[in-house]
């Protein structure tokens, strides 16, 4: 009969509160505590970029909804002021078409403007990113 392969041992402590959920679910499973441990052990290691992908993506996330909040903030002030402009223009312009001039020219000149400011924004927004990276395990920050 050949002789089995002697593995490496690892032993742990586990809290009775943990002990106990675990034995429950190893009797769920109808596997013994040693083949639980193993697939606990390999699931984790399999999954571990995702974990810490997950932590760093939900930095990231909650740092853009903090960023759309300050835009939002900024522009909904602004889109009532611009509002109320048009309205009384329109009510005390008597030639409409300058008004839809107006606002075409207005229009126009935001358009130019805005692939300017998106650069900038995004370039804002990268160095956000980089400031907050999440550290790696050797303590390097890493935004990757």
């Amino acid at each position: 009969m050949p002789k089995t392969q002697q593995l490496p041992q690892l032993a742990t402590r586990l809290s009775s509160p943990d002990l106990q959920r675990f034995d429950r679910l190893a009797e769920e499973k109808g596997w013994t505590k040693a083949e639980l441990a193993r697939e606990a052990i390999r699931w984790y290691l399999d999954h571990q970029d995702d974990v810490q992908s997950s932590k760093r993506d939900g930095v990231y996330a909650k740092e853009i909804r903090k960023m759309t909040d300050r835009l939002v903030a900024f522009l909904v002030p602004m889109r009532r002021e611009i509002s109320a402009l048009v309205h009384l223009s329109y009510y005390n312009i008597e030639d409409k078409r300058q008004l839809k001039s107006a606002l075409k020219f207005a229009f126009d000149q935001m358009r130019k403007q805005l692939p300017a400011e998106e650069r900038a924004i995004a370039d804002k927004f990268r160095q956000q990113l980089e400031q907050m990276a999440v550290p790696d395990e050797s303590g390097q920050r890493s935004n990757s």
